[in-house]
């Protein structure tokens, strides 16, 4: 097998590439298994895009998202989703 079919095989099902489609953010969070009523940290969490995706999927989720530095917006994006009260977000370091 040549390099480019090893390669195509690795990463068909690796969402990760700028920019990442909704249809595979939705792919790669359906591999995630939180147990009911569960709490998620999402550590460089950006926009917010994939926690909330993750949020609006499951009602019985809380969340944190945590970011160097808070984009605008985040808090009407989380009301719009309709997971305001469910996800915080706090301006920090994740590394330290």
């Amino acid at each position: 097998m040549d390099d480019a079919a090893l390669s195509d095989i690795a990463h068909r099902r690796r969402p990760v590439a700028a920019p990442v489609d909704l249809v595979r953010v939705r792919e790669l969070l359906a591999w995630l298994a939180p147990p009911t009523g569960g709490r998620l940290l999402d550590l460089g969490s950006g926009h917010g895009a994939w926690l909330l995706e993750l949020l609006t999927g499951r009602d019985d989720l809380t969340a944190v998202g945590v970011e160097l530095s808070l984009p605008d917006g985040l808090a009407e994006a989380a009301q719009a989703s309709g997971v305001r009260d469910r996800v915080r977000w706090e301006e920090a370091d994740a590394v330290q």
